[in-house]
């Protein structure tokens, strides 16, 4: 902006053809001053060339020199509103010089909106929280305008989008480790198989991936899975977005939420209030697909969790549905002899849940040694959180290397990339501590062995119901000794309390177990406005079928 001029200066403007003799006011090297202009624009004030002189005002009013505040807020509102150009710039995806399509503009403006200072930030649960009102009333109301500007740029887009797409439609799934990507593992290969569906993975936490890619392709079973970096990926147009844990992604244009929870097994908050999975992040998603009615009670009593009170379903658990599709003497032969177990051997699958008040970091060693000495084929495999390098997640331990010493020792197979489901089905049985990996056996019915660390309930916190279930169907060892004892009953057979036991489990924790699948699937095709295919659930159920009998190998993750 040009500094005022005096009264009784006025501003004229060349002749065309570059004529014409008038005063231009510029800006000087320290905000203010004024040079002539010259008939051909060539200034005539100034520090310019050696025509230059000073200009003369005699006889004219003074001219008001800007104050130094003035001049810094005029830079700073320059610098502010170049930085939403720039920040709209990125946000379309725009090469320098480059003009904007249609499809872009709502990009654009989510950039700018983005750059804009004061803007909405997320409060302590993750939720957008408005600016405070106060001495920045006035910023407060610029954010409002530039968010009604956004929301109709967005709204328009997602119609525009909507009215051309015909019937292709574009997903993204989002997760960070193999356990996140394992939650919707069903779903995603179903989704594939329906030609309508471009199907693409990401990962939205701040420090990127926990494994590498090429183990989450495995889970997957798709060795080409299209890959799209959180950084592109939020730009886009998606018709649905599906995670498997609540966190805090932004994506630039519309799209339907989805959430498949990560698992059944209970932990409750520090305060014992609620469970965790019942958490406030949940208002961000347009669909819920709720595993149990325990879980769904906890939302129906905290309204405000949820975004609409259509966004909670009763879908099930989709994850487990392949423990009940391939549990046949068929299937199980192919994968223990993948394994190499000897006929007549009985296998023990060790999947203990990460921490330091776990089975693996109080009696490891000797729960690794009493499995052997019991004469039974023994499978190790980790929590995934137990293989990461962060000191908070494998208390400074280097369980990969620990692992794998002890099966040199001790003669198991340490098994870091496999499928934990794909082995439980080869398990004859399953030593857990308290997790999801104990429940999910129970829709198998063969014998579990629990190990009980009161330390671990008392930090779950919560009723301890879950705990005390998986006590009674698992029998809640506490050491190497009473878990030899356990694991003799176990191979031994009959125990018909904790059979009884393992059932209720089953029908607390797992709705409509086995069409879990099925159930999510008619969730996210209504958000996508579209049919599901006949069939399509059935196709995949061969499918996997096939691999099991055909790959068991790559089936249980050892390729």
């Amino acid at each position: 902006m040009a500094p005022a001029l005096g009264r009784g200066v006025r501003r004229r403007e060349p002749a065309r053809g570059g004529g014409g003799r008038g005063l231009d006011a510029r800006r000087t090297e320290h905000g203010s001053g004024l040079v002539a202009g010259g008939r051909d624009g060539a200034a005539v004030g100034g520090a310019g060339g050696a025509d230059r002189r000073p200009l003369d005002l005699d006889g004219l009013p003074p001219v008001r020199r800007i104050p130094a505040p003035e001049v810094r807020g005029c830079r700073e509102r320059r610098r502010r509103f170049s930085a939403l150009g720039r920040a709209a710039g990125r946000g379309g995806g725009l090469r320098p010089g480059q003009r904007p399509g249609p499809g872009r503009v709502a990009g654009m403006a989510a950039g700018a909106l983005a750059a804009l200072p004061g803007r909405v930030g997320k409060g302590a649960d993750g939720l957008d929280r408005a600016p405070a009102a106060g001495r920045n009333s006035g910023g407060a109301l610029t954010m409002r305008r530039w968010r009604g500007l956004l929301n109709a740029l967005r709204a328009w887009d997602d119609r525009r989008h909507r009215a051309r797409r015909g019937a292709r439609r574009r997903a993204l799934f989002d997760g960070e480790s193999q356990m996140h990507f394992a939650m919707f593992e069903t779903l995603y290969g179903a989704m594939r198989l329906d030609p309508r569906l471009e199907l693409s993975l990401t990962c939205s936490w701040s420090g990127g991936l926990k494994v590498p890619l090429s183990s989450l392709r495995s889970v997957l079973e798709e060795a080409d899975a299209h890959w799209v970096p959180y950084r592109r990926a939020k730009w886009r147009k998606w018709d649905l977005y599906v995670s498997s844990c609540f966190d805090v992604p932004w994506l630039a244009r519309p799209a339907p939420w989805a959430d498949t929870f990560h698992g059944v097994g209970e932990k409750w908050t520090a305060d014992g209030s609620r469970l965790y999975m019942a958490h406030p992040l949940a208002a961000r998603y347009d669909r819920l697909l709720c595993p149990n009615r325990r879980l769904a009670e906890q939302f129906a009593a905290r309204p405000a969790f949820l975004k609409t009170p259509e966004s909670l379903r009763l879908t099930g658990l989709a994850r487990s549905d392949p423990l009940l599709w391939l549990n046949t003497p068929e299937v199980r032969a192919r994968l223990r002899a993948a394994l190499a177990v000897p006929d007549g051997v009985p296998l023990a699958v060790f999947a203990p849940t990460w921490g330091p008040d776990g089975a693996l970091a109080l009696h490891g060693e000797e729960l690794v040694r009493a499995c052997r000495e019991a004469g039974a084929e023994l499978a190790v495999k980790l929590h995934a959180c137990s293989y990461l390098p962060d000191p908070a997640c494998n208390g400074g331990v280097d369980w990969r290397g620990r692992l794998d010493a002890w099966a040199r020792r001790y003669g198991f197979r340490h098994l870091p990339h496999a499928d934990l489901a794909s082995l439980l089905l080869a398990a004859d049985v399953l030593i857990a501590d308290f997790g999801s990996a104990a429940v999910e056996f129970c829709l198998l019915d063969r014998p579990l062995v629990f190990f009980r660390s009161e330390a671990q309930a008392a930090r779950t916190g919560g009723d301890r119901f879950q705990f005390d279930a998986l006590c009674a169907a698992g029998g809640g060892a506490r050491d190497a000794a009473e878990l030899r004892k356990g694991l003799a009953a176990a191979l031994r057979g009959g125990d018909g309390a904790a059979a009884a036991a393992r059932r209720a489990l089953r029908e607390t924790f797992f709705h409509d177990a086995g069409n879990a699948t099925a159930n999510g699937l008619r969730e996210l095709y209504a958000l996508m406005e579209l049919d599901l295919p006949a069939g399509l659930v059935e196709a995949y159920r061969e499918r996997r079928r096939r691999r099991a009998l055909e790959q068991p190998a790559a089936f249980l993750g050892l390729t």
